[in-house]
């Protein structure tokens, strides 16, 4: 999990170990992916960079059945670097009432 920010990864250890201990359905979709159903192929169409740290517009596209492809990101990838490399520090959900 290296490819993870350290506070980030806290976080998302800790709510696995949750989900885990009180046997609750916790974190009910990938917060990486901002899906319950992955897509068949994600791309980033735009970065921006605001205060040293870079912001990855990431949009999912699906093909059969699911025919969804939106006009927002599906997810915003917040990236920083650490020393020679760089990690995920957050990731923001465009239409969610919580957008991270």
């Amino acid at each position: 999990m290296r490819e993870f920010g350290v506070e980030l990864r806290r976080l998302l250890i800790q709510a696995y170990a949750l989900q885990f201990r009180d046997n609750d359905a916790g974190i009910d979709f990938d917060p990486i992916l901002n899906s319950q159903d992955p897509g068949d192929r994600y791309s980033v169409r735009r970065i921006r960079v605001k205060n040293g740290r870079y912001f990855a517009d990431v949009y999912g596209y699906w093909s059969g059945a699911v025919e969804k492809q939106t006009s927002k990101a599906d997810v915003v990838a917040e990236l920083a670097r650490e020393g020679e490399r760089w990690e995920f520090v957050n990731f923001h959900y465009p239409d969610s009432r919580f957008p991270g």
